[in-house]
Protein backbone atom coordinates (compact mmCIF):
# COMPACT_ATOMS: atom_id res chain seq x y z
CA UNK A 1 0.00 0.00 0.00
CA UNK A 2 1.33 3.41 -0.95
CA UNK A 3 2.11 6.05 1.98
CA UNK A 4 -1.18 8.19 2.81
CA UNK A 5 -0.40 11.91 1.64
CA UNK A 6 -1.13 13.70 4.52
CA UNK A 7 -1.57 17.59 2.95
CA UNK A 8 1.44 20.22 1.55
CA UNK A 9 3.81 21.59 3.76
CA UNK A 10 4.86 24.67 2.09
CA UNK A 11 2.97 26.21 -0.56
CA UNK A 12 4.46 29.02 -3.21
CA UNK A 13 2.02 31.42 -4.87
CA UNK A 14 2.17 33.51 -7.55
CA UNK A 15 0.43 36.15 -8.78
CA UNK A 16 0.92 39.37 -11.55
CA UNK A 17 -2.36 40.79 -9.99
CA UNK A 18 -4.72 39.98 -12.88
CA UNK A 19 -8.03 38.14 -12.58
CA UNK A 20 -6.00 34.71 -13.27
CA UNK A 21 -3.79 35.61 -10.78
CA UNK A 22 -5.95 36.44 -7.97
CA UNK A 23 -7.66 33.02 -8.47
CA UNK A 24 -4.08 31.56 -8.52
CA UNK A 25 -3.98 33.18 -4.78
CA UNK A 26 -7.40 32.23 -3.75
CA UNK A 27 -6.76 28.49 -4.94
CA UNK A 28 -3.19 28.71 -2.49
CA UNK A 29 -4.60 30.64 0.22
CA UNK A 30 -8.04 27.72 0.23
CA UNK A 31 -5.29 24.58 0.04
CA UNK A 32 -2.97 26.24 2.97
CA UNK A 33 -6.17 26.44 5.16
CA UNK A 34 -6.69 22.68 4.62
CA UNK A 35 -2.80 21.57 5.65
CA UNK A 36 -0.46 23.82 6.76
CA UNK A 37 0.39 27.75 7.90
CA UNK A 38 3.43 28.18 5.14
CA UNK A 39 2.36 29.60 2.26
CA UNK A 40 4.91 32.27 0.16
CA UNK A 41 3.09 34.74 -2.06
CA UNK A 42 5.27 35.81 -4.93
CA UNK A 43 5.27 38.34 -7.86
CA UNK A 44 8.06 38.30 -10.33
CA UNK A 45 9.00 41.09 -12.48
CA UNK A 46 9.83 40.24 -15.82
CA UNK A 47 10.26 43.89 -17.47
CA UNK A 48 12.43 45.96 -15.57
CA UNK A 49 11.79 48.92 -18.35
CA UNK A 50 8.09 49.35 -17.20
CA UNK A 51 9.42 48.52 -13.73
CA UNK A 52 11.63 51.76 -13.64
CA UNK A 53 8.65 53.78 -14.12
CA UNK A 54 6.80 52.88 -11.14
CA UNK A 55 9.83 53.67 -8.93
CA UNK A 56 11.03 57.14 -7.90
CA UNK A 57 13.30 59.41 -9.84
CA UNK A 58 16.02 58.51 -7.54
CA UNK A 59 16.08 55.30 -7.70
CA UNK A 60 16.01 55.62 -11.66
CA UNK A 61 19.29 57.70 -11.53
CA UNK A 62 21.24 55.34 -9.05
CA UNK A 63 19.72 52.82 -11.60
CA UNK A 64 21.67 54.40 -14.40
CA UNK A 65 24.43 55.42 -12.60
CA UNK A 66 25.00 51.46 -11.96
CA UNK A 67 23.84 51.59 -8.00
CA UNK A 68 21.11 48.91 -8.09
CA UNK A 69 20.53 48.47 -4.56
CA UNK A 70 18.18 51.35 -3.57
CA UNK A 71 16.27 50.44 -6.83
CA UNK A 72 15.93 46.78 -6.11
CA UNK A 73 14.76 47.83 -2.55
CA UNK A 74 12.04 50.48 -3.49
CA UNK A 75 10.97 47.73 -6.35
CA UNK A 76 10.66 45.59 -4.22
CA UNK A 77 8.87 47.87 -1.20
CA UNK A 78 6.44 48.36 -3.39
CA UNK A 79 5.43 44.99 -5.28
CA UNK A 80 5.24 43.77 -1.61
CA UNK A 81 2.96 46.32 -0.86
CA UNK A 82 0.73 45.50 -3.61
CA UNK A 83 0.92 41.46 -2.71
CA UNK A 84 -0.43 42.47 0.68
CA UNK A 85 -3.09 44.82 -1.01
CA UNK A 86 -4.30 41.40 -3.13
CA UNK A 87 -3.99 39.41 -0.36
CA UNK A 88 -6.14 41.20 2.05
CA UNK A 89 -9.00 42.16 -0.53
CA UNK A 90 -9.71 38.02 -0.29
CA UNK A 91 -10.89 38.54 2.92
CA UNK A 92 -9.30 37.26 6.36
CA UNK A 93 -7.75 33.65 6.92
CA UNK A 94 -5.65 32.17 9.59
CA UNK A 95 -3.13 31.23 7.52
CA UNK A 96 0.05 33.26 8.15
CA UNK A 97 1.41 35.04 4.83
CA UNK A 98 4.37 35.81 3.52
CA UNK A 99 5.59 38.09 0.36
CA UNK A 100 8.20 38.17 -1.86
CA UNK A 101 9.49 39.61 -5.04
CA UNK A 102 11.26 37.61 -7.86
CA UNK A 103 13.25 39.70 -10.58
CA UNK A 104 14.19 37.48 -13.71
CA UNK A 105 12.35 35.37 -16.16
CA UNK A 106 9.27 33.92 -14.37
CA UNK A 107 9.75 30.39 -14.52
CA UNK A 108 13.32 30.14 -14.09
CA UNK A 109 12.92 32.66 -10.97
CA UNK A 110 9.60 29.97 -9.39
CA UNK A 111 12.02 27.16 -9.45
CA UNK A 112 14.59 28.95 -8.65
CA UNK A 113 12.79 29.97 -5.61
CA UNK A 114 10.90 26.22 -4.97
CA UNK A 115 14.60 25.09 -5.17
CA UNK A 116 16.17 27.27 -2.20
CA UNK A 117 13.18 27.37 -0.11
CA UNK A 118 11.58 23.76 -0.21
CA UNK A 119 8.49 24.55 -1.04
CA UNK A 120 6.37 21.38 -2.15
CA UNK A 121 3.67 23.15 -4.25
CA UNK A 122 3.12 26.00 -7.04
CA UNK A 123 0.01 27.08 -7.78
CA UNK A 124 0.13 30.13 -10.99
CA UNK A 125 -2.48 31.13 -12.75
CA UNK A 126 -2.74 30.48 -16.61
CA UNK A 127 -2.37 34.12 -17.80
CA UNK A 128 -1.29 37.33 -16.58
CA UNK A 129 -2.75 41.09 -18.20
CA UNK A 130 -1.96 43.34 -14.93
CA UNK A 131 0.33 45.91 -14.67
CA UNK A 132 3.49 43.74 -15.16
CA UNK A 133 2.31 42.28 -18.62
CA UNK A 134 2.98 38.61 -19.56
CA UNK A 135 3.13 36.66 -16.25
CA UNK A 136 2.21 32.62 -16.41
CA UNK A 137 1.05 32.14 -20.22
CA UNK A 138 1.27 29.06 -22.06
CA UNK A 139 4.78 28.70 -22.41
CA UNK A 140 5.34 29.68 -18.88
CA UNK A 141 3.22 27.24 -17.58
CA UNK A 142 4.38 24.49 -19.42
CA UNK A 143 7.77 25.68 -18.00
CA UNK A 144 6.09 24.99 -14.62
CA UNK A 145 4.73 21.81 -15.73
CA UNK A 146 8.10 20.45 -17.15
CA UNK A 147 10.93 21.94 -14.90
CA UNK A 148 9.45 22.61 -11.04
CA UNK A 149 10.37 20.15 -8.79
CA UNK A 150 7.39 20.61 -6.94
CA UNK A 151 4.13 19.58 -7.42
CA UNK A 152 2.31 22.09 -9.60
CA UNK A 153 -0.96 23.28 -9.60
CA UNK A 154 -2.54 25.56 -12.81
CA UNK A 155 -5.28 27.57 -12.30
CA UNK A 156 -7.51 28.21 -15.52
CA UNK A 157 -10.69 29.18 -14.48
CA UNK A 158 -11.05 32.45 -12.30
CA UNK A 159 -13.62 31.00 -10.36
CA UNK A 160 -11.55 29.50 -7.44
CA UNK A 161 -13.86 27.33 -5.31
CA UNK A 162 -13.38 24.37 -4.10
CA UNK A 163 -13.17 21.77 -6.13
CA UNK A 164 -16.60 19.40 -6.72
CA UNK A 165 -15.50 16.65 -9.45
CA UNK A 166 -12.11 15.46 -8.94
CA UNK A 167 -10.77 13.56 -12.10
CA UNK A 168 -7.02 11.95 -11.64
CA UNK A 169 -5.19 9.72 -14.51
CA UNK A 170 -3.22 7.09 -13.51
CA UNK A 171 -0.56 4.69 -15.74
CA UNK A 172 -0.26 2.43 -12.89
CA UNK A 173 3.02 3.76 -12.12
CA UNK A 174 4.66 4.87 -9.14
CA UNK A 175 4.25 8.39 -9.89
CA UNK A 176 0.36 8.19 -10.58
CA UNK A 177 0.19 6.51 -7.65
CA UNK A 178 1.39 9.91 -5.95
CA UNK A 179 -1.27 11.40 -7.95
CA UNK A 180 -3.92 9.62 -6.61
CA UNK A 181 -2.69 10.02 -3.30
CA UNK A 182 -3.16 13.91 -3.93
CA UNK A 183 -6.34 13.15 -5.73
CA UNK A 184 -7.87 11.42 -2.27
CA UNK A 185 -6.63 13.85 -0.14
CA UNK A 186 -8.07 16.95 -2.13
CA UNK A 187 -11.46 15.05 -2.40
CA UNK A 188 -11.50 14.35 1.37
CA UNK A 189 -10.51 17.86 2.36
CA UNK A 190 -12.82 19.33 -0.34
CA UNK A 191 -15.98 16.66 -0.28
CA UNK A 192 -15.46 16.41 -4.65
CA UNK A 193 -16.06 13.27 -5.77
CA UNK A 194 -12.93 11.47 -7.32
CA UNK A 195 -12.95 9.81 -10.54
CA UNK A 196 -9.72 7.68 -11.60
CA UNK A 197 -8.84 7.13 -15.25
CA UNK A 198 -6.66 4.37 -17.16
CA UNK A 199 -6.51 4.93 -20.85
CA UNK A 200 -5.73 1.95 -22.56
CA UNK A 201 -3.34 3.09 -25.36
CA UNK A 202 -4.64 2.09 -28.77
CA UNK A 203 -4.34 5.20 -30.92
CA UNK A 204 -3.38 4.02 -33.95
CA UNK A 205 -4.66 0.73 -33.70
CA UNK A 206 -8.02 -0.25 -36.01
CA UNK A 207 -10.96 -1.26 -34.63
CA UNK A 208 -10.70 -4.65 -37.07
CA UNK A 209 -7.91 -5.44 -35.21
CA UNK A 210 -8.94 -5.17 -31.98
CA UNK A 211 -12.44 -6.87 -32.20
CA UNK A 212 -10.86 -9.91 -34.02
CA UNK A 213 -11.47 -13.28 -32.65
CA UNK A 214 -8.48 -14.82 -30.79
CA UNK A 215 -7.73 -18.53 -31.25
CA UNK A 216 -8.53 -20.35 -28.76
CA UNK A 217 -9.86 -17.53 -26.73
CA UNK A 218 -13.06 -18.77 -26.16
CA UNK A 219 -14.93 -16.59 -28.58
CA UNK A 220 -13.35 -13.52 -27.21
CA UNK A 221 -11.88 -10.69 -29.16
CA UNK A 222 -8.57 -9.09 -29.06
CA UNK A 223 -10.35 -5.87 -26.98
CA UNK A 224 -11.84 -7.89 -24.35
CA UNK A 225 -8.69 -10.10 -23.35
CA UNK A 226 -6.91 -7.20 -23.05
CA UNK A 227 -9.78 -5.04 -20.83
CA UNK A 228 -10.28 -7.94 -18.84
CA UNK A 229 -6.32 -8.23 -17.94
CA UNK A 230 -6.34 -4.03 -17.46
CA UNK A 231 -8.97 -4.08 -15.52
CA UNK A 232 -7.46 -6.92 -12.56
CA UNK A 233 -4.27 -4.77 -13.18
CA UNK A 234 -6.31 -1.30 -12.13
CA UNK A 235 -8.12 -3.47 -9.17
CA UNK A 236 -4.93 -4.37 -7.86
CA UNK A 237 -3.39 -1.47 -8.23
CA UNK A 238 -5.98 0.45 -6.51
CA UNK A 239 -6.07 -2.21 -3.71
CA UNK A 240 -2.22 -0.96 -2.88
CA UNK A 241 -3.44 2.42 -2.60
CA UNK A 242 -5.80 1.55 0.02
CA UNK A 243 -9.25 1.11 -2.33
CA UNK A 244 -9.35 5.19 -2.04
CA UNK A 245 -13.33 5.79 -2.24
CA UNK A 246 -13.53 7.03 -6.27
CA UNK A 247 -14.82 5.92 -9.15
CA UNK A 248 -12.84 4.26 -12.02
CA UNK A 249 -13.12 4.75 -15.60
CA UNK A 250 -11.53 2.27 -18.01
CA UNK A 251 -10.91 4.24 -21.62
CA UNK A 252 -9.40 3.50 -24.99
CA UNK A 253 -7.69 5.63 -27.23
CA UNK A 254 -5.17 8.64 -26.86
CA UNK A 255 -4.36 9.24 -22.99
CA UNK A 256 -4.51 13.18 -23.48
CA UNK A 257 -7.57 13.17 -25.54
CA UNK A 258 -9.68 10.51 -23.19
CA UNK A 259 -8.35 12.05 -19.80
CA UNK A 260 -9.79 15.66 -21.49
CA UNK A 261 -12.74 14.29 -22.94
CA UNK A 262 -13.56 12.95 -19.43
CA UNK A 263 -12.86 15.38 -17.20
CA UNK A 264 -15.54 17.25 -19.74
CA UNK A 265 -18.20 14.99 -19.62
CA UNK A 266 -17.86 15.01 -15.47
CA UNK A 267 -17.28 18.58 -15.48
CA UNK A 268 -14.22 18.24 -13.25
CA UNK A 269 -12.56 21.26 -11.35
CA UNK A 270 -9.33 19.84 -11.57
CA UNK A 271 -7.06 16.92 -13.12
CA UNK A 272 -4.29 15.52 -11.15
CA UNK A 273 -1.34 13.82 -13.38
CA UNK A 274 1.49 12.44 -12.73
CA UNK A 275 4.93 13.59 -15.17
CA UNK A 276 6.80 10.38 -15.47
CA UNK A 277 4.67 7.46 -17.40
CA UNK A 278 5.09 3.97 -17.31
CA UNK A 279 8.12 1.83 -16.36
CA UNK A 280 10.49 1.86 -19.55
CA UNK A 281 8.29 4.13 -21.22
CA UNK A 282 9.20 7.55 -20.02
CA UNK A 283 7.57 10.42 -20.73
CA UNK A 284 4.35 8.58 -21.76
CA UNK A 285 3.02 11.37 -18.93
CA UNK A 286 5.72 13.31 -18.38
CA UNK A 287 6.03 15.15 -21.71
CA UNK A 288 3.26 14.82 -24.39
CA UNK A 289 0.44 13.74 -22.48
CA UNK A 290 0.62 15.70 -18.92
CA UNK A 291 1.30 18.82 -21.68
CA UNK A 292 -1.13 18.30 -24.24
CA UNK A 293 -3.64 17.92 -20.92
CA UNK A 294 -2.52 21.25 -19.43
CA UNK A 295 -2.42 23.16 -22.90
CA UNK A 296 -6.24 21.77 -24.12
CA UNK A 297 -8.29 20.64 -20.85
CA UNK A 298 -10.43 23.80 -19.56
CA UNK A 299 -10.24 22.97 -15.99
CA UNK A 300 -7.45 23.18 -13.52
CA UNK A 301 -4.37 20.89 -13.64
CA UNK A 302 -1.72 19.67 -11.06
CA UNK A 303 0.90 18.18 -12.40
CA UNK A 304 2.73 15.71 -10.01
CA UNK A 305 6.40 15.21 -9.56
CA UNK A 306 8.43 12.23 -7.97
CA UNK A 307 10.27 12.87 -4.75
CA UNK A 308 13.47 12.30 -6.86
CA UNK A 309 12.73 14.40 -9.94
CA UNK A 310 15.60 16.88 -10.63
CA UNK A 311 15.01 19.97 -12.54
CA UNK A 312 16.99 21.12 -15.41
CA UNK A 313 16.98 24.37 -14.34
CA UNK A 314 20.49 24.77 -12.13
CA UNK A 315 19.61 26.06 -8.98
CA UNK A 316 20.36 29.74 -8.18
CA UNK A 317 23.85 30.14 -6.20
CA UNK A 318 22.36 33.94 -5.15
CA UNK A 319 19.94 35.29 -2.62
CA UNK A 320 16.69 35.86 -4.65
CA UNK A 321 14.93 37.88 -2.33
CA UNK A 322 17.69 40.07 -0.40
CA UNK A 323 17.07 43.04 2.04
CA UNK A 324 13.55 43.47 3.57
CA UNK A 325 11.83 42.32 0.94
CA UNK A 326 9.63 39.32 2.00
CA UNK A 327 9.93 40.30 5.45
Amino acid sequence: MSEAFSGYKAILAATDFSPHGTSALKRAVWIAQQCCQRLVVANVVTDLRRAIHHTSYRSRIEFLEGNEEHFQRELRHNADQKLKQAVAALGPTTVDIKYETLVGEAYEELVHSVQQEGYDLLVAGTRGYGALARFVMGSTAKHLVRQCPASVWIVKHEDAKPPTNILAATDLSDISSLAIAQAAWLAQRSGASLHIAHVVESAGLSNDLLDRQVAGGQNKSVRSLIENEVKEQLRNFLAQQGSPQAQSHLLWGSAARETIRLASELKADVIVIGTVGRRGLQGILMGNTAEDVLAHAECDVLAVKPADFVSSIRPATWPLHPGPAGK
